[in-house]
C-alpha cells in the first residue's frame, strides 16, 4: 500500500467535486482521501484546513497519531506512476471548491423549491390552473429526486 500526503496551507475542498474530478483521471482508484488536516463546515459544505496540529488517534503503548492543517492523505495499491502522480497533482491544484457538482446544484435547488411549494400549497385555492400546473410539475420533480438523487431532471 503507497500513501501520499499532500498539504495545501489555504485552500478548501468540495468532497464530492473533488471525487468526481478525480474519477475523470488516469489516478487509480484510491482509498481517500483522509480528511485528517481538514475539517468540515457544516455552513459550506466544504472541507477547510484545521486551525492547528490536533491529535487524531491515540493507541496504549505507541506515540499518537497527529494531523497536521491541510494534510489530504490518499493510499493506493501499487505506486503511482508518473502520468498518473501528474494527473492527481493536476486535480489537486486545479479544483475549485466554490464550483458545485450537478447533484449539489439540484439539492440546492430541492430546498428552495421546497419552501415555495410549501407556499404554494397554503395559497393553492387562490392560484390559477397554470399556476397549479406549475406546482404541480415542480412537486413531481422534487418527489422524483428524492427517490433516484441521479435523477437529471
Amino acid at each position: 500500500m503507497t500513501e501520499i500526503v499532500v498539504k495545501f496551507h489555504v485552500k478548501d475542498f468540495n468532497a464530492d467535486l473533488l471525487r468526481l474530478e478525480l474519477d475523470g483521471t488516469g489516478v487509480p482508484a484510491y482509498g481517500g482521501p483522509s480528511w485528517r488536516g481538514f475539517e468540515l463546515n457544516r455552513t459550506s459544505e466544504l472541507y477547510e484546513p484545521i486551525p492547528e496540529r490536533k491529535v487524531v488517534a491515540t493507541h496504549t503503548g505507541l506515540p499518537d497519531t497527529f494531523a497536521e492543517p491541510g494534510e489530504l492523505h490518499f493510499q493506493f495499491r501499487n505506486p503511482l506512476t508518473g502520468p498518473e502522480d501528474a494527473a492527481l497533482v493536476g486535480v489537486l491544484n486545479a479544483h475549485d471548491a466554490t464550483v458545485r457538482t450537478p447533484n449539489q446544484q439540484r439539492e440546492t435547488q430541492d430546498e428552495a423549491d421546497l419552501v415555495e411549494l410549501l407556499s404554494d400549497y397554503l395559497a393553492w385555492d387562490g392560484l390559477n390552473n397554470q399556476a397549479k400546473f406549475v406546482v404541480l410539475k415542480r412537486l413531481l420533480r422534487v418527489v422524483i429526486r428524492e427517490l433516484d438523487s441521479d435523477a437529471a431532471i
